[in-house]
């Protein structure tokens, strides 16, 4: 037997002589306390709690994988009991965390219905995810409301998504998530600049007749509307803007200190024409560079479940052509290989990645945006 293998073999013997990791705490001022008192310092504990999944982008072509520190859920471990009071409450409270809309649905598509739909609070990426459908020539990039229909048993309580820095793209998606998107109680849209709600109609589309769907609106007044018609205009959805007041400053739009209302209003001279024109303290100079936040909440009493029946919308749903695939069948079935020639020049100019790093936060909800300038 290889020396390696010997060595294996007598540590896995001397786990199973060593002591229980769960031993009894009989004197443990934690489990002398009241119930109801542990289960605030749990609550407290795991809501203070971040699991980052998936690789962070450092520069346009390299990336980092991120992971949640090892200490993590420490809590569940300190033993039988505290086991077993925290395990029906942990997946509901921490922050699920993910870095791409890949790691988003390759770590909760898995899940079993029953503990997918226990999860409460995820912060996922606003960037959209690349797929070549099936039978289809091009890429279609899909926004975060066409990701989020793969998870139909999603029931959160807060979804957190970090917007790309791209306006056009930004204002596309969220509009998206206000006028379709299921599955979340409350949403907040965070942007790494303020371009989302300056940015001028791309001269195309004056002439089109589909402009409207891209000319961008005054808000939040118009997302107010499309949010009271889904739930109703007495149903109490709302949707509220924050801009930071601080310029040049990654993160500062969490703290409610650093931020304040923004409201667009429209003039006269506006007309229809709104959104044709770019408004520059948003666009341009220090004033770009303010983050920005927006709040949607779901109405009272409103049905927050994914439609799981088809048709399903050619336009926007990959369930339209991925039919009854599990989302590692679609990936298996849209997986790129390349040839021998195209693999020498894949390999030679791949993305270089860097080591694990450990996710470190102060606050669950700190940000630092990715860098793919």
């Amino acid at each position: 037997m290889p020396a390696s293998k010997k060595r294996k073999e007598k540590r896995k013997a001397q786990r199973a002589l060593a002591p229980a990791v769960w031993a009894r705490q009989p004197n443990s001022q934690l489990l002398q306390l009241p119930g109801e008192l542990r289960d605030t310092i749990y609550k407290w504990v795991l809501g203070s709690t971040r699991l980052t999944f998936g690789e962070r982008s450092t520069s346009r072509i390299c990336r980092k994988r991120m992971r949640s520190a090892p200490t993590a859920l420490a809590l569940l471990r300190i033993c039988r009991q505290v086991y077993r009071e925290t395990r029906p409450l942990w997946i509901g409270l921490v922050l699920f965390n993910f870095e791409t809309p890949k790691a988003l649905l390759d770590t909760l598509s898995p899940l079993p219905t029953a503990d997918l739909s226990k999860v409460r609070h995820v912060r996922m990426s606003g960037m959209s995810l690349m797929i070549q459908p099936i039978d289809h020539d091009d890429v279609v990039f899909y926004r975060t409301a066409s990701v989020l229909q793969l998870l139909p048993h999603l029931r959160l309580d807060t979804l957190t998504v970090l917007a790309c820095p791209y306006g056009e793209v930004a204002y596309d998606t969220l509009n998206g998530l206000v006028d379709r998107s299921n599955g979340w109680r409350e949403l907040r849209y965070i942007c790494p600049n303020s371009s989302m709600l300056g940015f001028k109609a791309a001269p195309q589309y004056d002439s089109d007749p589909f402009s409207e769907k891209y000319r961008r609106k005054p808000q939040p007044s118009a997302w107010n509307a499309q949010i009271g018609e889904r739930d109703g205009g007495d149903s109490g959805a709302s949707v509220m803007i924050d801009r930071s007041i601080l310029i040049n400053t990654p993160g500062s739009i969490i703290h409610p200190r650093n931020r304040e209302p923004f409201v667009q209003v429209p003039t006269k001279q506006d007309g229809d024409r709104y959104g044709n024109g770019e408004e520059r303290d948003l666009i341009a100079g220090p004033g770009l560079t303010k983050e920005l936040l927006v709040v949607v909440k779901r109405g009272h009493g409103a049905n927050i479940a994914e439609n799981t029946n088809p048709p399903f919308d050619e336009a926007t749903d990959i369930r339209a052509w991925s039919g009854s695939m599990s989302w590692k069948e679609i990936k298996k079935a849209t997986e790129w290989i390349p040839s021998d020639e195209e693999d020498d020049g894949i390999l030679a100019y791949s993305a270089p990645r860097t080591p694990e790093e450990i996710d470190t936060y102060e606050d669950v909800d700190d940000i630092q945006w990715p860098n793919i300038s």
